[in-house]
This record gives structure tokens, C-alpha cells and sequence, in this order.
């Protein structure tokens, strides 16, 4: 069965990863990390480069608030936060509203790069403004290589979504992996084991607290037990990930989870899960940097506020502003539809 044969519903629900994939069609496949492999060449046998499949789903329906935002030229789409979001909306759950939106141009699919800098700035303004715009990729199966995590395997384009079948198998089960492209490119400093950069372990600890929060379970599996130690997570990589988490509204769960890994002694913090603790925490932080001689991380301001309803306001924000722009005559939507309303 092919994706024409998807029944027509308000959302696209078909069900565990074993259904969808019945209903998903083999695209290709993608060796992750293979330039890696490559620069490794003498210590990496050919049994290791494991090819991995490709799928792609055709949605008929679109949730609402993927729609507000599905505005995007042909050959652009988002990967990160909307295409995960969008992913698990198709396994039926309730999906969080992406923070950020991360667009990018697949050069197979026929983008008109001449946009770049202005969906850049228009959808990506901070990103930008830091020197990480829309990234062009080769082809889908370069783009699925790279990621971070097994979960972010995952692309949307207009109505297309593309996937490995392990993306959708983890976000099913609420489990955050690295790839193994972040262990073959990060050179470990402790000793000669395989590790991930200590600001993706922060990543995906703050993943993990949104899956706790939104689903009841979420684990992070495959990073060893040596990255969780408090000499090997510089301080700024802890910092970061008290921002993100408080921003997403997990901050104490990111809290419980970062003593649950000895990344701090409870002697240094005041008893109890509070914000008051969360503060403490982002404090203690704060005077590390400063006796190892570094400026101090500059955590954004009510932070530690309830950010729900802000970060419901975030969101429209970024609706409001993909409607001006499929508005402006620029570009055309992907879908050929008329202005967005909402």
C-alpha cells in the first residue's frame, strides 16, 4: 500500500511505527557519518557502515498548527523541532509546539536558493544574526547522515515527510540516542573512549524532561556513563542547558535529572525541586565559570518564570509571521494555496 491509499482524517493517525511503515515508501538509504568514515578509514571496517532506509509518507491532512506555517518554497523544509512534532502527530500523540523553526534547502528537490537569505531572516532571525541561516543540503539522504540524534532522522517538506524507520521507532518509544556520526566526530578527552560533544548530553537531557513532561516516559540511552561526570561538563554546557530547559517549561525535570546523573552534589544545592533550587543551581553555575576564570553565563531574563503561556505567544508569533511572508508575493506556497487563515 502506498501513501495515495492513507485515509482521509482531520489529523494523519495511522498508529505504531510497524503500520506506518506498511504504508511509507523506501526512498533510499544513508550511511551516517560517512565522510567520517572515510577521514577513518584505516580503523573503520566496511561491516560497520550499516546502510540505513529511507522512508517517505505522504500526509493528506495536516494538523492545524503545522498548517499556519507550511509556507515554504518548493525544495525548503523544516527539520528539528516541526518535523519531529509532525512525526509523532503522525503516531497519533499529542505533539509539542516547536520553539524554533529550522528550515532547510535540499538542493534534489529543486530549491530556488536565491531565497536563502530571506527565509533565513525571516524564519530564522537569531540563527542568523549568529551566522547559521538555511542550510543547504545535497540530498535527503546527505541531511539524514548528520543529525544528532536518532530522532531528528526526520524531515518535513510541504506535505512529504521524510524519516528512518529508527527515527520513528525512538520517537514511538520517547527514547533519545545519539548517531553515530556525533561519536565518530567527536574526539573524547577523557581517555580513548567514544563520547558525543558534552552539549549534545545536555540536549538531550532536556529532551528527555520535555518527553516526561508531555508523555510520562522519555530515556536517553547510549551515552556512557563517564560524560555525566561533573569534571567533564564544562560549566557553560550545563548553563545552556538549565536556559533551554527553563525556557521550555522543564526546568525542574531537567533539575531532577541532571542530580539523577551526579552531574551535581546535593550538598551544593538547597534540599527540595523548586525554582528556588532551579535558581541555586543556574547560581552555582555562575560562580564555577568565575573561579575558573570565565565570564559568567548571562541566563535570559525570567527565566525561571512559569514560560507556558510565553511560549504559546512565541508560537504565534512564528505563524503570524510565515502567513505575512506566504503573503508577500515572494514566493509560492508548495501546496499553490491562497493565504493561510487562522
Amino acid at each position: 500500500m502506498d501513501s495515495s491509499e492513507l485515509p482521509n482524517s482531520t489529523k494523519e493517525t495511522l498508529g505504531p511505527s510497524s503500520v506506518i511503515i506498511g504504508r511509507s515508501m523506501l526512498i533510499d538509504h544513508f550511511v551516517e557519518g560517512e565522510d567520517l568514515y572515510e577521514e577513518e578509514e584505516s580503523s573503520v571496517g566496511d561491516e560497520s557502515k550499516e546502510k540505513i532506509a529511507i522512508y517517505e509518507l505522504t500526509l493528506d491532512r495536516l494538523p492545524d498548527w503545522y498548517a499556519k506555517i507550511n509556507s515554504l518554497p518548493e525544495g525548503y523544509g523544516y527539520s528539528g523541532g516541526v518535523a519531529r512534532s509532525l512525526m509523532l502527530e503522525v503516531l497519533g500523540e499529542k505533539s509539542p509546539h516547536p520553539r524554533d523553526l529550522d528550515v532547510v534547502a535540499v538542493k534534489s528537490l529543486n530549491p530556488d536558493i536565491s531565497l536563502r537569505d530571506d527565509i533565513s531572516w525571516r524564519y530564522m532571525p537569531d540563527d542568523t544574526k549568529r551566522g547559521h541561516g538555511v542550510k543547504i543540503e545535497t540530498n535527503v539522504a546527505d541531511y539524514m547522515s548528520e543529525r544528532d540524534f536518532t530522532i531528528n532522522e526526520v524531515l518535513a517538506i510541504g506535505n512529504r515527510l521524510f524519516f528512518s524507520e529508527r527515527a520513528l521507532v525512538d520517537l514511538e518509544h520517547k527514547i533519545i540516542r545519539p548517531t553515530g556520526f556525533e561519536m565518530y566526530k567527536w574526539e573524547s578527552y577523557v581517555s580513548d573512549e567514544w563520547g558525543i560533544n558534552p552539549r549534545l548530553a545536555m540536549k538531550a537531557l532536556v529532551l528527555q524532561a520535555e518527553f516526561l513532561k508531555l508523555y510520562g516516559k522519555g530515556s536517553v540511552e547510549d551515552i556512557e556513563e563517564w560524560q555525566w561526570d561533573i569534571e567533564g561538563m564544562p560549566p557553560f554546557e550545563l548553563a545552556l542547558g538549565i536556559e533551554k530547559a527553563a525556557q521550555k517549561g522543564v526546568g525542574l525535570r531537567f533539575y531532577l535529572s541532571i542530580l539523577d546523573k551526579g552531574n551535581i552534589k546535593r550538598e551544593n544545592l538547597p534540599s527540595g525541586v523548586t525554582l528556588d533550587s532551579l535558581r541555586e543551581l543556574a547560581h552555582y553555575v555562575r560562580k564555577t565559570m568565575l573561579r575558573g576564570g570565565r565570564e559568567p553565563f548571562e541566563f535570559s531574563e525570567n527565566v525561571f518564570n512559569d514560560e507556558e503561556q510565553q511560549l504559546d505567544r512565541i508560537y504565534e508569533h512564528y505563524a503570524d509571521l510565515a502567513n505575512a511572508y506566504a503573503s508577500s508575493g515572494k514566493i509560492k506556497n508548495l501546496n499553490s494555496r491562497e493565504k493561510i487563515e487562522y
